[in-house]
């Protein structure tokens, strides 16, 4: 991964200004409570800072439940719930279990800490991100909140990096990862593309035995990566009810329009995978741009179409035109489009959606308008969250 490099002359500035900083440790001792040599190891190592004992703003919503009764099973499960098959699991639990025995906490120098700044320029973290403070940097990026110290934090972060640029600076690894056809394939890439460790040879013996011990296990049922405030745009969090639904939409108003599951139908957090940058690359149909919406804004996962919008009493509540609101839907055209309600004027109704891919960009994700029908169907969300 690429960082800006300060200067020799501000780096000089920056230890100066550390070294004052302890002067004054000592000589006023109400300043200690103020500032920590995580703070100082900030300025060093040019790394955000982090306190592992901070309140997240998620209230509790982190990763996700991890399935399993140990580490490396809640590890087998959490890849396997981003849809990679058993070998290239196994490639990488044998480099994380080479790194850190899947021990979120260890530090390279020895020991184990929950702030990933006390392993100074040395590796933390269970694929011992070096220096540790770096996997900071990571999580301010990828706005995840969940405390770092968690498995389920850096499970999500490897994923993140593997799908955007790894710690060795390459790109949508991912893919090269996914074209290996071997078990060693596969875990020297990780090895070479993640890790930028040397040798192979017991990375991939843990492996192999890995893959032996877990094999056909599915690994359903497993929460997905990310929670829905890691991506609920910081504007949005005041919002509530429905009109977070809305509020979420309006953040993919760059992607493009593409019907098929990829466009927003295989779950949110591997949606989020395929676009760790909210661009022209990305892509929504309609009733996906909903399903990602729903998904930031209360973290369920729906994976619905327009038919399933329809027929589900569980998450949508049928309701006549006199009591839309910001966030609800309208299915203008039966169950083959919908669109979410932005404001009613008359009868005028104002909608954010996806609308079609044959539209020149910025038109095919946005605002549009339409008149009002007797024909219409309106829905109201009220599944979990929707109180929130």
């Amino acid at each position: 991964m690429s960082y800006h490099k300060i200067d020799t002359k501000t780096r000089i500035i920056f230890r100066l200004f550390a070294t004052l900083i302890m002067i004054t440790l000592l000589v006023v001792p109400n300043f200690a409570s103020a500032i920590t040599s995580s703070d100082l190891q900030s300025i060093e190592n040019e790394t955000t800072f982090y306190d592992p004992n901070s309140v997240s703003s998620c209230s509790g919503q982190g990763t996700g439940t991890l399935i399993g009764s140990d580490n490396p099973t809640k590890t087998w499960n959490f890849f396997k719930g981003q849809g990679l098959d058993d070998m290239h699991v196994a490639a990488i639990m044998g480099n994380i279990e080479q790194e850190s025995s899947y021990n979120p906490t260890v530090m390279q120098k020895g020991g184990n800490s929950n702030n990933p700044a006390d392993a100074g320029n040395l590796g933390w973290g269970i694929v011992q991100w070096s220096p540790g403070s770096k996997v900071t940097t990571a999580a301010t990026k990828y706005n995840i909140t969940t405390p770092i110290y968690e498995l389920g934090t850096q499970l999500n972060i490897v994923w993140q990096q593997m799908n955007d640029v790894s710690p060795t600076g390459a790109t949508k690894m991912i893919d090269g990862f996914k074209a290996t056809t071997s078990l060693d394939q596969a875990t020297s890439y990780f090895t070479t593309y993640f890790e930028a460790a040397g040798i192979v040879g017991p990375r991939l013996t843990l492996a192999q035995a890995d893959l032996a011990g877990f094999q056909g296990q599915a690994g359903t049922g497993t929460t997905t990566a990310s929670s829905s405030c890691n991506y609920l745009p910081p504007d949005c969090t005041s919002a509530s009810g429905a009109t977070k639904i809305l509020c979420a939409a309006k953040a993919y108003d760059p992607v493009s329009y593409l019907e098929a599951v990829a466009g927003g139908h295989q779950g949110g957090a591997a949606w989020h995978a395929t676009c760790p940058t909210i661009d022209a690359s990305c892509n929504l149909d309609c009733s996906g741009l909903v399903d990602i919406a729903v998904y930031d804004a209360f973290g369920v996962d729906l994976k619905e179409n327009v038919q399933s919008m329809y027929d589900d009493s569980t998450n949508w509540q049928h309701i006549p035109f006199s009591q839309i609101q910001p966030g609800d839907l309208v299915l203008p055209t039966g169950t083959s489009h919908v669109e979410i309600v932005d404001h009613v004027q008359g009868n005028t109704i104002y909608t954010f959606g996806a609308h079609n891919g044959s539209l020149p960009q910025p038109d095919q994700v946005g605002p549009t308008s339409m008149q009002y029908q007797s024909s219409f169907t309106f829905l109201h969300y009220v599944g979990n969250g929707s109180a929130q």
